[in-house]
C-alpha cells in the first residue's frame, strides 16, 4: 500500500518487508525511517511531471542552442564560421551527453532484457553521429541535418525508453520541449547557411 513522502506531494510504493521501489526492478531494502529520508532525496520514477532542477538544467543546456543559432545572423561575416563550429561543437557534445542517458538507463535493466540490450547498442550512435558531424571536415550543410536527424532520432530513443519501462513517466515532459527548441535551432542554423 502506498504512503505518503515526508512532504506528502508524492506517494511511495511501499511493500511488506519495507521495500521501497524505485522504478520497475529497483528495491531497496530499507527502515521506515530510510524510507521517508529517500524519498526527500529522489523523484518518483512514476510522477507525471519532471524535477524542477532538471528542467531549470535543461533550459540553461538550450542557451548555445538558442543563442549560437541567432548568432550566426547577427554576427559579421567573419565570426559566422566561428559561431557555427561552435554551435556544431555544442550540439556533438549533448548527442554524447544523451547518448550516456540512454546507457545509463539500458544498464539498470535485468542482463538478460533483450530490449535493453538493444537500447544500449542504439546508446552509442548519437556520439558516433555528433563526431562524425566535426571531426571529418564534413560541410556544415551536411553536419546540421545530421545533427537536427540525430536529435529527433534520440526524442523517439526517449519514448522507446519509457514504453519499455527504463525511462521515467516523466522523462517524455522533460525532453519533448527542449528537443522541440534543439531542432528549431539547427534548422535556423541550417537555413542559414543555405541562404547566404
Amino acid at each position: 500500500m502506498p504512503t505518503a513522502a515526508a512532504d506528502g506531494k508524492q506517494p511511495l510504493q511501499q511493500n511488506p518487508g519495507n521495500r521501497l521501489l524505485l522504478g520497475p526492478k529497483i528495491v531497496l531494502q530499507c527502515s521506515d525511517d530510510e524510507i521517508t529520508h529517500r524519498s526527500e532525496l529522489m523523484h518518483p520514477f512514476d510522477a507525471p511531471q519532471p524535477p524542477k532542477l532538471a528542467l531549470m538544467l535543461g533550459y540553461a543546456g538550450l542557451v548555445p542552442f538558442v543563442t549560437g543559432a541567432l548568432g550566426i545572423w547577427v554576427t559579421p561575416e567573419g565570426w559566422r564560421e566561428l559561431v557555427l563550429a561552435a554551435l556544431l561543437d555544442y550540439a556533438a557534445v549533448i548527442l554524447a551527453f544523451m547518448g550516456a542517458i540512454h546507457w545509463g538507463l539500458a544498464m539498470r535493466a535485468e542482463s538478460t532484457d533483450e530490449q535493453a540490450q538493444v537500447q544500449l547498442g542504439l546508446s552509442v550512435v548519437p556520439p558516433l553521429l555528433g563526431w562524425l558531424a566535426i571531426s571529418g571536415g564534413m560541410p556544415t550543410s551536411l553536419a546540421l541535418p545530421l545533427c537536427l536527424l540525430a536529435f529527433g532520432g534520440l526524442y523517439a530513443a526517449d519514448v522507446r525508453a519509457v514504453k519499455l519501462g527504463l525511462a521515467p513517466q516523466w522523462y517524455p515532459r522533460l525532453r519533448r520541449p527542449l528537443t522541440l527548441v534543439v531542432c528549431m535551432s539547427l534548422l535556423l542554423a541550417w537555413a542559414s547557411v543555405l541562404l547566404r
